[in-house]
């Protein structure tokens, strides 16, 4: 792990979270998939890891279950299935204004 200029992150709540660590190519196993990424050290209140916006860019064609919270990707060895956990969802209702 080593200093980086500040990062900001904005998270689902739309809190904006400072990060001045990183942790470089860091290796990690999540439900029988290895990532390897550089993970930004944030206070996430719980939440171990977020996997972002440049991992999922690199993924290429996915397919997400909303609904299920889960998400198909394509690796070397064929599909593998994330699934989320329904405990981290926050529903939030929308008011649109007619």
């Amino acid at each position: 792990m080593y200093a980086t200029s500040i990062y900001i992150v904005e998270v689902g709540d739309e809190r904006k979270l400072d990060c001045e660590r990183v942790s470089p190519n860091l290796q990690l196993q999540m439900q029988g998939l290895k990532i390897q990424q550089n993970l930004y050290n944030i206070d996430l209140g719980g939440v171990n890891v977020i996997l972002g916006i440049a991992w999922l860019a690199g993924l290429g064609d996915i397919r997400a279950n909303f609904r299920e919270l889960t998400l198909r990707i394509l690796v070397i060895e064929g599909y593998h299935t994330l699934k989320g956990d329904s405990v981290l969802t926050k529903v939030v209702a929308l008011s649109i204004p007619s």
